[in-house]
């Protein structure tokens, strides 16, 4: 159970990828979700009311997944002020204003990683022979 946004549950169901999805029964209340899977009962009480005519069901064709998504029933979106969007936005055109530059390793940096050092010329490998 997700409940992560502030404006809906989402119910997430690991159900077995080869499962006919006409062999299941969801039902969706108000304080309640039920779900009956081959004769077997999965139900699950909700802490918060939902509006039970807008929850949606997807199940995923590869994974076997069903993810429900139910819409809060007293959920009242908190109302964002024009004097902060003004100032986000005048934020973000600045910013995309400023030049941005990529950082340079100094030499110092690149000494110390330098690949070709991690072998001596006297560890090398004998050259192979093709095989007859």
């Amino acid at each position: 159970m997700d409940d992560g946004s502030p404006s809906e549950l989402v119910l997430t169901l690991q159900l077995w990828k080869h499962l006919l999805t006409e062999s299941l029964d969801l039902d969706v209340q108000p304080t309640y979700v039920r779900l009956n899977i081959k004769e077997k009962l999965f139900q699950l009480r909700l802490m918060d009311e939902v509006k039970s005519d807008q929850a949606t069901a997807k199940r995923s064709q590869t994974t076997g997944y069903l993810v429900i998504k139910m819409p809060k029933l007293d959920y009242i979106p908190i109302p964002v002020s024009k004097k902060n969007t003004n100032n986000s936005e005048e934020e973000e055109k600045e910013e995309s204003k400023k030049i941005q530059r990529l950082e340079v390793a100094s030499e110092k940096e690149r000494n110390k990683m330098d690949f070709s050092k991690i072998c001596e010329a006297d560890d090398l490998p004998p050259d192979l022979e093709p095989a007859d």
